[in-house]
């Protein structure tokens, strides 16, 4: 498997793959592994055999609602997992405000951050939806 090389992570991302983000510049450090459109758990080291210390997270999973009289489900014809509020501490869903079941995702991704790059290997299927970051639009400048 030869790593691709991207200057951010692509969104929605999933198997067995890994990137290579150059830093340079341009690229925000910081920013550069949130476009996944992944929640990611808190992460934690390990170390690797020709690699050295590694930053591990696992996937935090999704929600979904199974309430067959959601009027989500009955409008669009499928469960609810994308519409998810907190109501006192909880999640429930946007539509019915049922409480929403935790699904697991089985899905990892390893990151080692070095001076000249960024190196990202994912493995595992995701069994939640992918959340596409919504990027502000820019203000052009006004003609008079």
């Amino acid at each position: 498997m030869c790593p691709e090389e991207l200057c951010s992570l692509p969104s929605g991302i999933d198997g067995l793959c890994s990137y290579i983000i150059p830093l340079n510049t341009s690229v925000d450090k910081e920013k550069v592994l949130q476009t996944d459109g992944t929640k990611w758990k808190r992460s934690s080291s390990i170390s690797w055999r020709n690699y050295g210390e590694l930053r591990y997270a696992d996937c935090r999973g999704s929600h979904k609602c199974e309430n067959n009289d959601c009027l989500f489900k009955l409008q669009y014809g499928v469960i609810n997992r994308t519409q998810v509020r907190k109501v006192d501490g909880r999640s429930v869903c946007g539509a019915c405000e049922e409480k929403l079941v935790h699904v697991k995702c089985p899905a990892r991704r390893y990151v080692k951050k070095s001076k000249r790059n960024i190196k990202v290997f994912h493995c595992g299927t995701h069994t939640c939806p992918v959340i596409e970051k919504l990027s502000k639009p820019k203000e052009s400048p006004r003609h008079s």
